[in-house]
């Protein structure tokens, strides 16, 4: 059985294990080189004095974690907080990142900007989407861990909501999503 909790600076290593991966192999952390486990420390540290991060583990092993800290020092961003889960590869699609954007929610009641955030994030995996504009290459190969791979099953595509019925799909292939959307752009 999965646990999840609080992260503490002495999970470091092991965060930072699942963590190198994606820094290794693909764009999504937008660093070119892992941290050091010292610098890993650090960061968890600052998170929690103004956030949280969870873990969730079995088994004795780590299978992914979460945090919710603030985006951006500068006191403009104040209000603006950022939610992130990195999943260890073993476990992808399995169910432990909408369990730690669920725990984000539940887990500490006076944190109310990093819920909101959980809520949004969870709502758009939950709905399909990823982000709310992003270019996605329509070439899967050239891209890197699963953001670009094409969904197993069609019920992980794409949804597309548009207030015109011309556009209405009853289905649409990953592939279709550039054309769809240069469609709305002429109309």
């Amino acid at each position: 059985m999965a646990t999840i909790r609080l992260a503490r600076e002495e999970d470091a290593a092991a965060m930072l294990a699942i963590y190198a991966p994606y820094v290794r192999d693909t764009a999504i952390s937008f660093e070119t080189e892992p941290p050091s486990e010292e610098e890993f420390r650090q960061r968890v540290r600052a998170t929690l004095e103004v956030g949280l991060w969870l873990l969730c583990e079995a088994g004795g092993g780590m299978l992914g974690y979460a945090y919710g800290g603030r985006f951006h020092p500068r006191r403009a961003y104040q209000w603006t907080v950022e939610v992130t889960v990195y999943v260890h590869q073993e476990y992808h699609r399995k169910g432990v990142g909408l369990g730690l954007y669920t725990s984000l929610l539940f887990f500490d009641p006076a944190r109310p900007l990093v819920k909101l955030r959980a809520a949004w994030a969870l709502a758009r995996k939950v709905l399909g989407f990823r982000y709310l504009m992003d270019v996605i290459s329509l070439d899967p190969t050239i891209v890197k861990g699963t953001h670009g791979r094409l969904p197993e099953r069609a019920e992980e595509g794409p949804v597309a909501i548009c207030s015109e019925a011309r556009f209405a799909r009853a289905t649409m292939a990953m592939t279709d999503v550039f054309s769809l959307a240069l469609d709305l752009l002429d109309r």
